[in-house]
């Protein structure tokens, strides 16, 4: 009886725990952010999110917002983030919000919002933007909000802004 208890429990760790820990979070979800973090010197953020690469739950780490497995939002608003946002950040592709206001990041990385169709959220300012706003946005038709601005923020409006019909004012 012993044995068929012990067998028992350790199908149990083999097949259960290990589904149960892969639930929590997206794998390439989880790497996208852990390169964010050491892109964008998180050991240094002005403001400190706390559990970032610790083991606690991505769920648990500040400013990130997990549904279903996956990272749907991302606010780090005045935490002056410094560096450049690595291409794995398109790889969170469920996105619904990003906050990005006062911080620093080097790099244009305008054009992986492109990837987040299913973004509603979009407010991105007061930071280094270098070039235009990719034309691509065009494509992100369940944007409900958007706000992009800053001094280096160069080029025309893209036409192919135009269907963004969802869009609302703040009035």
């Amino acid at each position: 009886m012993r044995i068929k208890a012990l067998l028992t429990f350790i199908q149990f760790i083999l097949i259960i725990a290990p589904l149960k820990t892969r639930a929590q979070i997206n794998l390439r979800d989880s790497l996208a952010l852990v390169d964010f973090y050491d892109s964008t010197n998180g050991d240094n953020w002005y403001s400190n999110y706390n559990n970032w690469k610790t083991s606690a739950p991505v769920s648990q780490w500040g400013g990130i917002s997990v549904r279903n497995n996956r990272v749907i939002g991302i606010y780090m608003q005045g935490n002056h983030l410094i560096g450049n946002i690595p291409a794995s950040f398109a790889n969170l592709d469920s996105m619904k919000s990003i906050y990005f206001l006062d911080n620093n990041f080097r790099n244009d990385f305008l054009p992986y919002i492109a990837n987040f169709k299913d973004i509603k959220s979009i407010d991105i300012g007061e930071q280094f933007l270098p070039g235009p706003i990719p034309s691509s946005w065009g494509n992100l038709t369940k944007l409900t909000y958007l706000r992009v601005y800053g001094p280096n923020l160069a080029g025309p409006i893209p036409s192919s802004l135009g269907n963004l019909t969802n869009l609302k004012t703040n009035r």
